[in-house]
């Protein structure tokens, strides 16, 4: 794309981005109109220096702010009593408050997506009575329902049944690692067939459970909200062929930061698919239904191949 025009701000290098390195990134930033989300105190820090260089009106901020949507009668938007009952902790919240910020304020150990740029990572059952949905003003009170913790209130004294930690991740370690194994004591007596179609189904749930509950969902850092050293993106490798580190680079950096642009998104077709009308039509995409039939056994070796990135090398951009 040769309109557009990429830099680069690495936090470990450079410490966190601040105004004054706009000269250095954008040297005509005061010509151009500019798009900014992040932080509060990045945003705040952008509108100040706008302010100061009377462009504030060429700024346009994105901030990620709920507005409480409460009932027009105070009455109706009384604080109540919560419980989280795994914990047995109790704690009046107000009709304001965001239930995950109340359990974290109380020592509760909540689960979290959005500070991630997760979504419903903070599903949460309620066991009984009522909930507001802080952005329409719904009210729910059904047992069970899994409500969203980080934009839902207290309407009324409530009890949640939030997870403690390590119950869901240990439950899936276990249950993967034990049907690897016994998936493995099964082949090794292959010679009897149900052994080897016990030990072949065995194998395959624990490959799925490896790579996309456990290998995929850690090292996106969905269960940071846990602080267990042992189950964090810096920390975890899986068994793929395309090593932790490398994978988090493809995945999460190129494809999570140009997701579906060409030419900066990888997994736009892996390279060797045609996904796009904006992506250059050439005569071996009519072979697509083969090589993607050819491809899916052979899945996990084939993003290991993509990641060495063969095409940069035959093209010359890197050795």
């Amino acid at each position: 794309m040769t309109w557009l025009d990429h830099r680069e701000h690495h936090t470990r290098p450079y410490g966190r981005l601040a105004p004054d390195d706009l000269g250095r990134l954008c040297p005509d930033w005061r010509e151009r109109e500019t798009w900014a989300c992040g932080p509060a105190a990045l945003l705040d820090a952008l509108e100040s220096h706008r302010r100061r260089a009377g462009l504030r009106e060429r700024l346009h901020v994105k901030r990620f702010q709920l507005e409480p949507v409460l009932p027009p009668h105070r009455d109706a938007a009384s604080s109540g009593r919560v419980l989280f009952t795994r914990t047995g902790t109790e704690v009046t919240a107000g009709a304001a408050t965001p239930l995950l910020v109340v359990g974290e304020s109380v020592g509760v150990v909540m689960p979290y997506g959005c500070r991630r740029g997760i979504c419903f990572g903070c599903l949460t059952p309620l066991t009984y009575s009522l909930v507001r949905d802080l952005r329409t003003g719904e009210v729910h009170d059904r047992a069970g329902q899994l409500i969203q913790t980080c934009v839902s209130a207290a309407a009324g004294p409530l009890a949640l049944d939030a997870q403690p930690p390590k119950e869901f991740s240990v439950t899936v370690i276990a249950a993967q690692r034990g049907l690897e194994t016994g998936g493995r004591v099964a082949l090794a007596v292959s010679l009897f067939p149900p052994a080897w179609a016990a030990g072949t189904a065995m194998l395959s749930v624990a490959k799925i459970l490896e790579n996309m509950e456990l290998g995929h969902n850690i090292l996106h850092g969905q269960w940071y909200w846990m602080g267990d050293p042992a189950i964090h993106s810096t920390t975890w490798e899986w068994d793929f062929l395309t090593p932790a580190d490398a994978w988090k680079h493809t995945h999460n950096h190129l494809h999570h930061t140009w997701t579906n642009v060409v030419d900066r998104d990888r997994d736009l077709g892996y390279v060797v698919f045609r996904m796009s009308a904006d992506q250059r039509w050439r005569p071996r995409h009519l072979a697509q239904p083969l090589y993607n039939f050819v491809l899916a056994p052979l899945f996990e070796w084939g993003i290991a191949l993509y990641d060495l990135e063969p095409d940069a090398v035959a093209a010359g951009r890197k050795t």
